[in-house]
């Protein structure tokens, strides 16, 4: 049997901004702490992703037990997090709920940096939003679950692929995920598994996770490349629903606190029905 390690794990505290690496997750209700809790939004409310604005991969981000810490170029503001905060109405997808707004100095800042109108806003503890139906695992801004778990088997398995067409490799950073595995057989081995754990967290596979346009914005230049990850990636590795591509699967945690740590041993207690195409093995 293959030995599996972390590689690397990865908060994201403002959704959309540049991860930070970490050398434990530590979880809560909502999944791993710091991880998408804050978020940027228009003047109505609305999320902004790098969807949108593919510069937001260029604003840095890094926090301590005090402070939320934004940089971009030689500019970093300084967010306390204790600091007082207002309510607003915000949305992201499909939940609108009310949220904390992080005041009008760091959406001056934003704002200035993106060249459009934007405010900070994060979670609240009374934060209601669901992965999926009702009595489901409660996330904070994630796009869909929990925690998002890729390995650099597949991401080597896609850069091949890239190099086949005559395209440069990418990096694993545009797919934000959480947990980096490596030394598994095959490529997207981690969309197999269906319980496992790793340290305190027991984990449970949601579904692989569906890929847009952001995988092809390179996040050291905020520049868009060729959409051939996406094209690759539609053919091959498809998500569960056969609609389009996938690459890394998600997972909710079966607890509400826990830790897991790089050096932890991952434990897989079931598999899924799933078969993996013989062109990806």
């Amino acid at each position: 049997m293959p030995k599996i390690k972390i590689t690397a794990l990865y908060v994201y505290p403002v959704k959309s901004l540049a991860g930070v690496k970490v050398n434990y997750l530590k979880f809560d209700r909502f999944g791993p702490e710091f991880d998408r809790r804050w978020m940027i939004v228009d003047e109505q409310g609305n999320c902004l992703t790098q969807r949108e604005i593919t510069k937001m991969a260029l604003i840095k981000v890094n926090l301590d037990a005090e402070y939320l810490y934004l940089s971009y170029a030689d500019q970093i503001f300084k967010l306390e997090l204790c600091a007082a905060k207002l309510p607003i109405m915000a949305q992201v997808w499909k939940h609108r709920g009310e949220m904390l707004d992080c005041g009008d100095s760091v959406a001056e800042f934003l704002s200035a940096i993106l060249k459009i109108k934007c405010r900070l806003v994060t979670i609240n503890s009374q934060h209601t939003r669901v992965s999926s139906d009702v009595g489901s695992p409660a996330i904070s801004l994630v796009d869909a679950r929990q925690v998002l778990i890729a390995s650099t088997e597949s991401l080597a398995w896609l850069n091949q692929k890239l190099a086949e067409n005559d395209s440069a490799p990418i990096n694993i950073n545009r797919f934000r995920a959480n947990i980096i595995l490596s030394g598994g057989q095959g490529a997207f081995y981690e969309n197999l598994w269906q319980n496992l754990t790793i340290g305190e967290i027991n984990l449970r596979r949601e579904k692989a996770c569906g890929r847009c346009m952001i995988i092809t914005t390179d996040q050291e230049t905020g520049q868009l490349s060729n959409n051939l990850p996406l094209k690759i990636l539609a053919k091959y590795n498809r998500d569960d629903k056969q609609k389009g591509a996938a690459f890394g699967t998600y997972f909710n945690a079966q607890n509400l606190t826990g830790s897991l740590y790089q050096d932890d041993i991952i434990k897989i207690h079931t598999y899924t029905d799933l078969i993996k195409p013989d062109n990806i093995r």
